[in-house]
């Protein structure tokens, strides 16, 4: 009758033969003791058609084993006395769930139904899970015949289900399980919802808990205050909101028509000594507005399904409500809301913390929606939903989805999803969390699917999903979230003609205005860059041509003071040595003047002509003076050619270098010596004078305009000096590479050179 495939989270492909489900299952068998955590299970019911699957609940521990137990409803079956349904529990193990149910539940009596609802839990507190089990027999046009049959967990496993309570009813039910303890006697109340009774308004029984069964009739009835309001869905779990120790109801209406659109309610009713209270202390409505053309029926199902627990372990009661047909984006998506639990009374805010919505027509998230335990062992509970119908490749594949708890909430995308990845498998129809199946520490899941393809009569299928460190495993990783450009394409064709047109007049204008000020402010922009580059150009020349006065000009002023004071201490001395030097100094300034203007035209110079400058300026500017000057012109120094800009720095610097000397040094020798090394051509300047202490040199404009003008064409500068030790000045530029990276350099034809030269 069962066939049990153990196999990883995934779906079968269309078509697979339930006798390969049977072969996989003998073949996982060889290896289930090997690993921790079993591998995830699929069982199929061979028999079409008994609703299998239609009801899971985690029923506790029934045999006191220590290992959670489920159970799974098919209200269909066919069954010897002539009625039909049953109930199949599955018992946990150290290595998961057995490949057949260990016990399977009838009713003694001739009712149809049986099993169509199935809760869980310890009623009367002696230590053992116990199943509570629904039967909806219709009756025709008289409706129904409902009942409530009780099994009790034994060391042997449940017992023989006993029915408790029926009655006629002209609704199906709704929400149906124990709601922890309201009157605060040590034991849970059982309640079922009756949805269509009395007009559609609905009303919920409560059947309150104690150490001998008394459920033969409901304890208190709630009902609502609307006519047609299908009130009766409630969730399992205890929930005590304002923590006075009671548990307390949520129940929603999923037909409550608030003024005008929107559709569904959830309200509130408190615990108490004597039972639930009959008012109402906070209600919540569908709280979106209806989106035209897409939420023109305004049936949102808000209420449907309603999940209590501490999602983010702050002691506070949290709740979950479904809208499954709700639509915003697209039609029947299906939006969850949350709302988490605050201190102040009655412990619920007024609007909604957290929302998620499927973003696929007509996948009814949230159809299905249940606490699924701790599946990852964090110390948070999760939560399960199912999408039955949502397609994603296929159509009607279905979806589950479980969203993690944690200390923020719920995140946008869930942690773990599963499709049937095949047509019309309707997976998440139904689904559980049903406790740590295998002792490992982590909570399971139980989920529901059916046959792929269109058959008529189908075969329930249900996925036992284990618990791991990182949750559920064989995540196929799908996405709730829209694309964004997407969203604007679906937003874009639901509007009209007229709508269209009038956005796309306002866009294109848009576009318009901000390309103009964009342009405008461009052009401003560029304008002020322009400006400020041209205010600092002419600051750069300004500098430059005021140190090229001071060098050139200013050193042959010297020169020429100097001079003049020689001749007045040596009156009676030869005028013809002074006046030629006099001669020569002026030529000098007037090709240092032409060098100055020319400089604002830069051309390329070789290294030949300022080594022939270099010396032929030495020469004449000591000619006539006290000092002899000594050059050391190598006759191997390569020849490259020299940026004006290089020049125009090194050739200045050298010339006050050397009228240093002459102002400063009191020196009876000066070196000159170029040399090219490594790539660079270097100037070394040395004399035998009374040296002076380096920690002075920034005190004259000279010595810092040789930083500066070495720093503006890559070049260094350096000086060594000390009292009576003389001074070094060292200058140092690149040689200009080639594309190759190296020097480029030609051997001069006939190199100038003095070696050494005394003037």
């Amino acid at each position: 009758m069962v066939y049990l495939s153990l196999l990883p989270s995934m779906a079968l492909g269309r078509g697979t033969p339930l006798g390969i489900v049977g072969f996989t299952a003998m073949l996982a068998s060889f290896s289930l003791g090997a690993a921790s955590i079993p591998d995830d299970a699929i069982i199929v019911d061979s028999t079409p058609d008994t609703g299998f699957g239609e009801a899971i609940a985690g029923l506790g521990d029934v045999n006191g084993d220590g290992f959670a137990d489920f159970a799974v409803g098919a209200p269909r079956s066919k069954i010897p006395s002539g009625g039909q349904g049953e109930v199949r529990v599955y018992l946990g193990s150290a290595s998961g769930i057995a490949e057949t149910p260990t016990q399977v539940l009838r009713s003694s009596a001739n009712l149809q139904g049986f099993g169509c609802r199935v809760a869980g839990g310890d009623w009367d507190r002696d230590g053992f899970g116990d199943a509570m089990i629904l039967t909806t027999s219709p009756q025709g046009t008289d409706g129904f015949i409902v009942s409530i049959s009780v099994s009790r967990g034994s060391p042997a496993g449940l017992q023989a289900p006993t029915e408790v309570f029926q009655r006629k009813s002209s609704s199906g039910p709704a929400g149906f399980g124990l709601i922890g303890d309201v009157n605060g006697d040590g034991f849970p109340e059982l309640a079922l919802g009756l949805p269509y009774v009395g007009d559609d308004a609905g009303e919920v029984l409560i059947f309150h808990g104690g150490s001998v069964l008394r459920w033969n009739a409901p304890t208190t009835t709630l009902l609502p205050n609307q006519s047609r309001t299908a009130f009766g869905f409630f969730g399992q779990g205890q929930s005590d909101f304002n923590r006075d120790g009671y548990a307390d109801l949520l129940v929603g209406s999923i037909h409550h028509r608030n003024p005008g659109v929107n559709s569904g309610r959830a309200q509130l009713f408190l615990g108490s000594p004597l039972g639930l209270l009959t008012n109402v202390v906070w209600t919540a409505t569908y709280p979106l507005k209806a989106r035209p053309h897409i939420d023109d029926d305004h049936d949102h199902y808000f209420g449907g399904v309603i999940v209590v627990d501490d999602f983010n372990q702050d002691g506070l009661s949290d709740v979950v409500i479904t809208a499954a047909f709700a639509e915003q984006n697209d039609p029947d998506e299906g939006l969850i809301f949350c709302f988490y639990g605050i201190e102040r009374a009655p412990g619920l805010p007024q609007q909604f913390d957290w929302m998620v919505q499927a973003n696929r027509p007509n996948a009814v998230l949230g159809l299905t929606a249940e606490r699924a335990g701790d599946v990852n062992g964090d110390g948070y509970p999760d939560l399960l939903l199912g999408a039955p119908d949502f397609g994603n490749r296929q159509l009607r594949e279905g979806l589950a989805a479980v969203f993690l708890g944690s200390p923020r909430g719920f995140s946008r995308e869930p942690a773990w999803t599963l499709e049937s990845q095949d047509t019309h498998c309707r997976l998440g129809n139904s689904g559980a969390g049903v406790g740590d199946l295998n002792g490992d520490g982590f909570d399971d899941l139980v989920i529901s699917q059916v046959d792929p393809g269109v058959a008529p009569a189908k075969s329930g299928w249900i996925r036992v999903i284990y618990g791991s460190p990182s949750g559920p495993r064989q995540s196929t990783h799908v996405t709730l979230g829209k694309p964004v450009f997407q969203w604007l394409a679906e937003e874009w064709r639901r509007l009209t003609l007229t709508t269209q047109s009038a956005v796309g007049t306002i866009a294109l204008a848009l576009l318009a205005f901000i390309g103009f000020m964009g342009r405008r402010t461009w052009k401003k922009r560029t304008v002020i860059l322009v400006e400020k580059r041209e205010r600092e150009s002419v600051a750069a020349e300004r500098e430059r041509i005021a140190r090229n006065l001071h060098d050139e000009v200013g050193s042959r002023i010297s020169r020429i003071h100097l001079i003049a004071e020689h001749v007045a201490k040596n009156p009676d001395g030869s005028l013809r040595t002074f006046s030629d030097a006099i001669t020569h100094e002026a030529n000098d300034l007037r090709s240092a003047m032409e060098q100055v203007a020319s400089s604002l035209a830069p051309d390329a110079r070789s290294s030949d002509q300022l080594v022939q400058s270099l010396s032929r300026h030495a020469a004449n500017f000591f000619t006539g003076t006290s000092v002899r000057c000594f050059q050391e012109l190598p006759q191997d120094l390569p020849r490259f050619e020299l940026p004006a800009e290089v020049c125009s720095e090194l050739f200045p610097c050298v010339r006050e270098a050397l009228a240093n000397v002459l102002r400063h040094s009191k020196a009876s020798e000066v070196w000159l010596r170029v040399r090219s090394e490594e790539g660079r051509f270097v100037v070394n300047i040395a004399d035998n004078g009374v040296g002076f202490s380096t920690d002075a040199v920034s005190r004259g404009n000279g010595l810092r305009n040789f930083q500066f003008r070495m720093n503006q064409v890559g070049g260094t500068a350096s000086i060594e000096s000390a009292p009576a030790q003389g001074t070094r000045v060292v200058f140092s530029v690149p040689a200009p590479k080639n594309r190759n990276g190296d020097a480029r350099v030609a051997v001069l034809p006939e190199p100038h050179h003095q070696h050494p030269a005394t003037t």
